[in-house]
């Protein structure tokens, strides 16, 4: 007879923590698929969530021994939290449970690290997948927008393209070379230099001479072209 009390206390023991565990882990799942269906919703363009709980024990305690009444999200970002409400030592309580969440989406990323004022090509563009939650992200419609741009910022590999990292690659770009024409009358001469800063059609620009070192300025008149009149 007291062979089977002390088993029924056993059986009923294991009943209840098993319960308690099972109320736990609810607490917790419901809390992150409450704040991801919010996320969703308010962020279509995102593909795919990471939501990392950001709990303490004395946090956990609290909410373990609350009768849960309802929750709902009360902060999003890259830092958001669900706000719990339930009974408490028959009281009303509140407990805000943060999480740390990472959002991503398929873009067009850098495919290495790339320095300002590099030009964009096929090999350091490519399709990816990166966190977007925390930046500012806008991508043009155009699949192939990158083109004919280069980088306004240092990029790293894997950062996302986005319509505040890209300018217009200039007629002639710092440090690359142009061919240089220099009129005189109905004579001209052409060599080669190299540009000391960027211009643009009818912008006037430094230019040092490959051969000579010399420095002087010319006139943007086509892609790497400039000209010199005198």
């Amino acid at each position: 007879m007291i062979r089977k009390v002390v088993l029924m206390f056993l059986t009923s023991l294991i009943a209840a923590q098993a319960t308690c565990s099972a109320a736990a882990l609810d607490w917790r799942a419901a809390a992150e698929n409450t704040l991801r269906n919010a996320l969703a919703e308010k962020h279509r363009d995102i593909s795919r969530w990471e939501l990392h709980p950001l709990l303490t024990n004395a946090i956990e305690t609290r909410v373990d021994e609350m009768d849960v009444v309802d929750m709902a999200p009360v902060q999003f970002g890259v830092r958001s939290a669900v706000r719990i409400r339930g009974k408490r030592n028959g009281r009303m309580q509140s407990v805000n449970v943060w999480f740390a969440v990472h959002g991503y989406r398929q873009l067009k990323v850098a495919g290495t690290a790339l320095r300002s004022g590099t030009p964009f090509t096929n090999e350091n563009v490519v399709a990816g997948e990166a966190d977007v939650l925390g930046i500012r992200c806008e991508v043009p419609d155009q699949p192939d927008f990158w083109v004919g741009m280069r980088a306004k910022h240092t990029l790293d590999a894997g950062d996302p393209v986005c319509a505040d990292a890209i300018e217009p690659v200039p007629m002639v770009s710092r440090g690359e070379g142009v061919t240089v024409k220099s009129i005189s009358g109905p004579v001209t001469i052409t060599a080669r230099g190299v540009a000391e800063q960027d211009g643009d059609l009818g912008n006037v620009v430094r230019i040092k001479n490959s051969a000579s070192g010399e420095v002087f300025t010319a006139a943007v008149v086509g892609r790497r072209e400039v000209i010199v009149r005198e």
